[in-house]
């Protein structure tokens, strides 16, 4: 299936290699906020969801600064933003999140692999979105325009790892395949050329 979420959920690989972690106290406060929007979340009360993961994502921020742990808040916010059909609040989190790994991109260049892991996530997670607003516009003109901006996204996201890896590194046959299925479908309304033979 072309760009199916149910296998979309890789906030969960890099929060393993997050170096600085809150205190035992704050961790389990956290903890329960986050469970408190997925459960809103998941019980429908989308808009009371949305503010719990705004008060979790500005706790993060608090906490550890503008780094990877607050890329992956504001990542896993739009995975449940986007699970909740609440598009254009999922939308702002995953903007966030790629704002803060643009920053650490530019001072890191490819050298630290979780911030090249986190920049390529935060990159995906735009061109999801927009993948998936391009699928339940109606307007044909916004259809295209939301195509357009999720090829853009997956394009940045095949530069921005093969300038961190060899063109052939596995990582990179995940975002190939989700453009290339994209292109494929929808080619020539995003016209858009493959950046491969």
């Amino acid at each position: 299936r072309l760009l199916s979420f149910e296998h979309h959920h890789p906030q969960s690989q890099i929060k393993r290699n997050m170096a600085r972690q809150p205190d035992a106290d704050m961790k389990g406060f956290m903890a329960a906020v986050k469970r408190k929007a997925e459960h809103r979340m998941s019980m429908g009360q989308c808009d009371e969801a949305v503010r719990v993961w705004r008060q979790y994502v500005s706790q993060v921020k608090h906490t550890d600064g503008d780094g990877i742990p607050y890329a992956v808040a504001c990542g896993e916010a739009g995975d449940s933003c986007l699970l909740g059909k609440k598009l254009e609040e999922g939308l702002k989190f995953y903007e966030m999140g790629l704002a803060s790994t643009q920053k650490m991109a530019a001072s890191t260049g490819g050298k630290s692999p979780d911030v090249v892991l986190a920049h390529s996530l935060a990159l995906g997670n735009l061109a999801f979105i927009y993948y998936t607003k391009g699928n339940t516009t109606q307007v044909t003109h916004q259809k295209v325009q939301n195509y357009s901006f999720s090829a853009r996204y997956f394009s940045r996201q095949i530069s921005w790892l093969e300038t961190c890896h060899a063109p052939t590194h596995p990582v990179l046959v995940e975002p190939l395949t989700n453009y290339a299925s994209l292109l494929t479908r929808y080619g020539s309304v995003v016209q858009r050329k493959a950046p491969w033979p």
